[in-house]
């Protein structure tokens, strides 16, 4: 869900979801720039793709099958496996 980069560089925002709410019920200029963004969004027929089926099932391992994705991932496990 997250990409494999440095733990150190997440931010986290707390209640993302409910702060954005907010700002769309109290102001117009945000409420407008949400109704832009939803009219330029685009749907993408997944099946359709003739690669996303195998990448969808390569990302279901954990953490990927393509063990290059997520080399420091793979480090973080690897260690604490040896602690068992």
């Amino acid at each position: 869900l997250l990409p494999d980069i440095p733990r150190e560089r997440f931010v986290q925002i707390g209640n993302g979801s409910g702060a954005g709410a907010s700002m769309l019920l109290l102001s117009k200029k945000k409420w407008s720039e949400a109704e832009e963004i939803v009219r330029r969004v685009k749907v993408i027929e997944l099946n359709l793709v003739p690669f996303f089926k195998d990448e969808f099932i390569s990302a279901t391992y954990f953490p990927h099958k393509d063990e290059n994705l997520f080399r420091n991932s793979l480090e973080k496990i690897r260690e604490f496996e040896t602690k068992f």
